[in-house]
């Protein structure tokens, strides 16, 4: 299953969260996208954190970035409005090359 495809809204986007991290990062092995935030897994602290992390990533606003599914689960689906495929499969091209 690809990272990102698109989504009749714009595109939607596979990650792995990881709450309770030692800081917030977003990180792409090229199979999965990692997002690591400090928040913890408690009312929705870390999906809140989770979105601003994927949004600052992504050069995009907060507003743009939507939980479609996983609320409690760390394997989520995103949908990321005003933003074609195109640029966000660049995007993660770029995220391959940070460090783990």
């Amino acid at each position: 299953m690809p990272i990102a495809q698109r989504h009749a809204d714009g595109v939607s986007l596979t990650i792995r969260a990881k709450p309770g991290s030692k800081r917030n990062r977003v990180t792409c092995n090229g199979t999965r996208l990692l997002v690591e935030v400090a928040a913890p897994a408690v009312e929705g602290k870390a999906n809140e954190a989770v979105i601003a992390a994927v949004a600052d990533a992504f050069g995009m606003r907060p507003r743009h970035v939507q939980l479609l599914r996983g609320d409690t689960s760390r394997d989520k689906v995103l949908l990321l409005t005003g933003i074609a495929l195109e640029q966000v499969e660049s995007m993660l091209k770029s995220l391959q090359g940070d460090p783990p």
